[in-house]
């Protein structure tokens, strides 16, 4: 019988970018639990405030457990879209955007971190 797959926990992130009061650039990191971001993928639940957007969008699986010094995380990586009314329209991967751009492989590289740390907050050292 073979090794019986591992079970993860799978993290759903977005990039939020607007002009704050003074005119500045902020980027925000928004991360949503698997129930809401089914939800808004099924078009059960919209998100108003992204309504006209497309929007970067990283998905990582950790694995639940650590395997000797091994720990398993995969990611996917899209641009998603939202109609006027913050409705999931469509996605498409990402991969060629975090090719060419360094702030897409910055991103792609804090969401993992991100999921590792609230996995196992003190079972590794974060650089």
């Amino acid at each position: 019988m073979g090794k019986q797959a591992a079970t993860a926990d799978i993290k759903h992130y977005l990039f939020r970018e607007y002009s704050d009061a003074a005119g500045d650039r902020v980027r925000e990191i928004v991360e949503y639990s698997a129930e809401e971001a089914a939800a808004v993928a099924l078009g059960a639940e919209t998100l108003p405030e992204f309504s006209g957007a497309s929007l970067r969008y990283v998905q990582v699986w950790v694995d639940q457990e650590i395997d000797g010094n091994e720990l398993q995380v995969r990611t996917a990586s899209a641009v998603v879209r939202f109609d006027e009314h913050g409705r999931f329209a469509d996605a498409e991967p990402a991969d060629q955007q975090r090719a060419e751009s360094a702030e897409g492989s910055f991103e792609h590289d804090t969401c993992v971190q991100l999921a590792v740390r609230k996995r196992f907050p003190d079972a590794f050292t974060i650089h």
